[in-house]
């Protein structure tokens, strides 16, 4: 399977970073009274109700052009943002898996041991980072947070990965003093093994960790934003290791019994299996 589509994962992100309601302007309320009549008489006829059609991600306070004018401007920028870092996250998804591949997993019979630290590929953070949107300051130190965050933590669920492949029955029974190299049979990650590095990838904790890489309580909507990223991102990985498989780790390895004809087969003993760069996660 390729890296998750980023159309699914923007899809998410602005449903998400919908579901918080976040009106604008922020903590407006209508005048009353005289002020409020003032108020209303400030505008014209054709300014004071307009319908807010744009769907987007704030809603206006009021009907006032205002108001809707500033939900479709301030919207507009964190769509265009939220396209581009899901764009730039699944970019390098993509390329870490082009280049993801199990090392030194050992083999005894029909079975393969991973260890920690048997996972290897190159660092997310800049990868992803490299296309991220920087068009403003803001969006720099966003992209930077959030980066940074899933890079951190990606690299601590691929890093601590560990679990078992399985080889045909012939590792069992191989009528040869070693076995030829052959791949694994294939199963999806979630199958596969697990990490304890995958905790950094819960929803919430990701977003603390972007809110601590940010160090900015007063930055514009940056709780909901990141509160939107972390929960699309972890429920597209739950998505992948769940459809995607691990195969092409080649396994090797002596069969020290193999005595024929008195034993004519015997099982693969401390064999070593080991991935093909880019075949590996499929």
């Amino acid at each position: 399977m390729p890296a998750p589509q980023a159309s699914q994962m923007k899809m998410l992100a602005k449903n998400n970073f919908k579901s918080h309601k976040i009106k604008l302007a922020v903590n407006w309320s209508q005048p009353t009274g005289e002020a409020g009549k003032q108020y209303v008489d400030a505008f014209p006829e054709n300014e004071r109700n307009v319908p807010d059609t744009s769907n987007g991600l704030f809603i206006p306070a009021s009907t006032n052009k205002y108001h809707v004018d500033q939900c479709k401007t301030i919207g507009k920028d964190f769509e265009d943002f939220i396209d581009g870092i899901c764009d730039c996250i699944c970019s390098a998804w993509q390329q870490w898996m082009a280049a993801a591949t199990f090392t030194n997993v050992i083999i005894n019979g029909p079975v393969g041991i991973i260890a920690p630290s048997s996972l290897k590929g190159p660092p997310f953070f800049p990868m992803s980072f490299a296309t991220s949107p920087k068009i403003k300051p803001t969006m720099t130190k966003y992209s930077k947070a959030i980066t940074n965050a899933i890079g951190t933590a990606w690299t601590a669920w691929a890093t601590g990965f560990m679990g078992k492949v399985n080889y045909p029955p012939t590792f069992a029974t191989c009528p040869m003093p070693a076995h030829v190299p052959t791949p694994n049979i294939p199963a999806t990650i979630k199958m596969t093994g697990s990490s304890p590095g995958e905790a950094m990838l819960d929803a919430n904790v990701l977003k603390m960790a972007m809110i601590a890489e940010l160090g900015d309580p007063t930055a514009m909507h940056h709780q909901e934003l990141f509160d939107a990223i972390a929960k699309a991102f972890k429920s597209m990985f739950d998505q992948w290791v769940q459809s995607t498989m691990v195969n092409n780790v080649l396994g090797i390895g002596p069969v020290p019994t193999f005595a024929p004809p008195f034993v004519p087969v015997g099982p693969v003993v401390v064999g070593m299996g080991n991935g093909v760069p880019g075949s590996v996660l499929a």
